[in-house]
């Protein structure tokens, strides 16, 4: 197997459900290194990630994986916020590096 047809085989063998559920982990990610705090409603508005049920499964998914946890706004207890575990950031750190030694075999 090529280097090329390995990249295709690894995004190929991603569901549709894990790759909507790698963006969302991220996005948090990203928005917790920024300070920026993200909530279920974030998700479905600002980054098109899906309608409210698709995001809200997506979300159900990582929690039961242990990627992320939902604690309650302190602004307002009727929203949770999404913050990223130890074992999510081990998954994305993962991801990361298989990623990057992909892209350092097409080099």
């Amino acid at each position: 197997m090529n280097k090329y047809t390995a990249i295709i085989s690894f995004i190929a063998n991603m569901s549709e459900q894990s790759r909507g559920c790698d963006e969302i982990l991220s996005h948090v990610y990203n928005n917790d290194r920024q300070g920026v705090s993200t909530k279920i409603t974030d998700l479905v508005y600002q980054r098109n990630f899906g309608t409210g049920p698709t995001v809200h499964s997506k979300i159900k998914k990582l929690a039961r994986q242990k990627f992320i946890e939902l604690k309650k706004s302190k602004e307002d207890a009727r929203v949770k916020e999404i913050i990223v575990t130890s074992k999510g950031l081990t998954y994305l750190r993962g991801q990361d590096s298989q990623i990057e030694k992909m892209l350092g075999a097409l080099a």
